[in-house]
């Protein structure tokens, strides 16, 4: 009786661990033994001439490296925002040439149009992946700050995708 019996529980046990479940992952079981699956970096979107450009955390923290310090507008403390120059994302081009229009979507389905003619000139825009020395984590780690003549604009917060039109 105990040969039919371990003869029957190798049968069910072999199939179940050796392939994927039906409308499971294939690495199913992988991820539970080693304990949950591996952390995504989460990516930035960068469209430019409709090619996309796609840059990780790990990718910005290789560039050059700058900081902005900008006052909170509610609380009035200031913050120290560390990133990367919006113009060495986009090399070949320049977005300063006052003909382009910059569409940063963030948040929950939010857009926000720039025009590089209204941008301060002392200042370049930047992506954002460092506040008060802290890695920004979430959903969408990543701000855009940009500067305009006006007086300038709040830090748009979990950016998405960032987008480079030709106005002609």
């Amino acid at each position: 009786m105990t040969k039919p019996c371990l003869a029957f529980i190798l049968v069910l046990v072999i199939p179940i661990g050796a392939s994927a479940q039906r409308h499971g992952r294939a690495d199913a079981i992988q991820n539970y033994i080693r304990g949950g699956p591996a952390h995504s970096e989460l990516l930035l979107q960068v469209r430019i001439q409709g090619k996309r450009v796609y840059f990780r955390g790990s990718d910005l923290r290789k560039m050059h490296r700058t900081e902005m310090v900008l006052p909170d507008p509610t609380t009035g403390t200031k913050h120290t925002y560390e990133g990367v120059n919006f113009e060495t994302l986009i090399p070949g081009t320049s977005s300063r040439s006052g003909s382009e229009i910059i569409e940063v979507c963030f948040g929950s389905h939010q857009t926000v149009v720039i025009l590089t003619a209204d941008l301060d000139p002392s200042t370049e825009p930047m992506v954002v992946d460092t506040v008060d020395g802290k890695k920004l984590t979430g959903y969408v780690p990543y701000y855009f700050i940009a500067k305009t003549r006006q007086g300038g604009l709040a830090p748009n917060k979990d950016v998405k995708q960032i987008t480079v039109k030709s106005v002609l």
